[in-house]
């Protein structure tokens, strides 16, 4: 599976997610969790989804909400520890590689649950599904696509 797919794939169960590491953070994660299972639960409809592939998607969104939300409870105050570094008198470069050397091990740690989660989703969607589940994903994000350059 491409890395576009898989970030398509995110659109629906991923992004999603984040919006819950966030919420997390500032205390709505229950808010967070009832927007993003609504999102799921719509998109599921639009794609017409058996029983048993509402199952493989809600047990994929579990998975990555659970595991945001872990790394996201693990890292409170890491982001003051991040501020108080760079106003100290003098500079600890260290402190802040050390800090993202973590937010890197966090993302690997991540990629670690969604991908296998995704690719449960996609052996359980049909290929019509997956591609209405895209043009669904790429409808809710007008914008231009990809990284640098629109890519």
């Amino acid at each position: 599976m491409s890395w576009k797919k898989i970030a398509l794939l995110l659109g629906v169960l991923g992004i999603a997610g984040a919006a819950v590491a966030a919420g997390a953070h500032h205390g709505r994660a229950g808010f967070m969790k009832d927007r993003i299972d609504a999102r799921v639960q719509s998109a599921l409809d639009a794609i017409q989804a058996t029983p048993q592939q509402r199952q493989v998607a809600l047990q994929a969104e579990n998975e990555i909400m659970n595991a945001i939300q872990a790394k996201a409870q693990a890292h409170r105050g890491a982001h003051q520890a991040l501020l108080q570094a760079f106003t100290a008198d003098e500079f600890d470069a260290q402190a802040l590689q050390t800090f993202a050397d973590a937010r890197a091990q966090d993302v690997k740690d991540l990629a670690s649950v969604i991908i296998p989660s995704l690719q449960k989703v996609h052996d359980a969607l049909t290929p019509e599904q997956r591609t209405k589940l895209v043009e669904l994903v790429q409808q809710h994000h007008h914008g231009p696509q990809g990284g640098f350059g629109g890519e």
